[in-house]
């Protein structure tokens, strides 16, 4: 009698993976992103996909189609499960994903304005984000001269001072950014600090009236 040896291996499913999209904005889920899908040609192969996300430190993280990474670059990792483990084995599949930082909005208000020369005013800056909120610090300046620089607590940033000169002042502020955040600067505030005027009149055979500034 002979005896036939045959063994007959497993199969190794294709994935096919075209995410929709190469770079999405820090804020965005990876819905979209993890589509993966198994095939043995043209017969599709029932199982489960389990999604990794490593980045260029080397960290590396579970992610769904909910999940939103930091800013960055990333290697997307798609590991196949198959239903049926006799007939086919485990594969995996990468694609290259990039995270780029978002743009916030930036918006800069001022206490008093105009306002008397020697008196304070508070300059404050508000930088938001439908994405979170930005981290960092805001640089407040007057023109090109640099005023002070604050950073942000819950978005919000404030800076004070009283040593503006009688004049009509450009005030921006500048968000510095941050990891998930691009930098930005506001609009310009025409801050019009004015000085004080006396007027005095006479009365009788004469009158007159005089300017000061003190």
């Amino acid at each position: 009698a002979t005896t036939i040896h045959l063994q007959i291996s497993q199969i190794t499913p294709t994935i096919g993976w075209t995410p929709s999209a190469s770079s999405i904005t820090y804020g965005a889920t990876l819905s979209g992103i993890l589509n993966a899908s198994a095939a043995n040609g043209s017969t599709a192969v029932a199982g489960t996909f389990v999604y990794t996300a490593t980045s260029v430190t080397g960290s590396t993280a579970v992610v769904s189609s909910a999940s939103v990474l930091s800013a960055g670059s990333y290697t997307l990792t798609a590991t196949f499960t198959p239903a049926n483990t006799t007939q086919y084995t485990t594969a995996t599949s990468h694609v290259a994903l990039t995270i780029v930082a978002a743009t916030p909005s930036i918006l800069l208000g001022s206490s008093s304005n105009p306002v008397y020369v020697s008196n304070p005013i508070v300059l404050s800056a508000t930088v938001t984000s439908t994405a979170g909120t930005p981290t960092g610090v805001v640089n407040f300046y007057d023109g090109t001269t640099l005023l002070g620089t604050v950073t942000l607590s819950s978005g919000t940033a404030s800076y004070t001072t009283s040593s503006l000169a009688v004049a009509t002042h450009s005030i921006v502020a500048t968000y510095s950014g941050d990891n998930n955040f691009n930098s930005v600067t506001s609009a310009a505030v025409a801050e019009i600090v004015q000085d004080y005027a006396i007027t005095v009149s006479g009365s009788g055979s004469g009158s007159g009236s005089s300017g000061g500034t003190r």
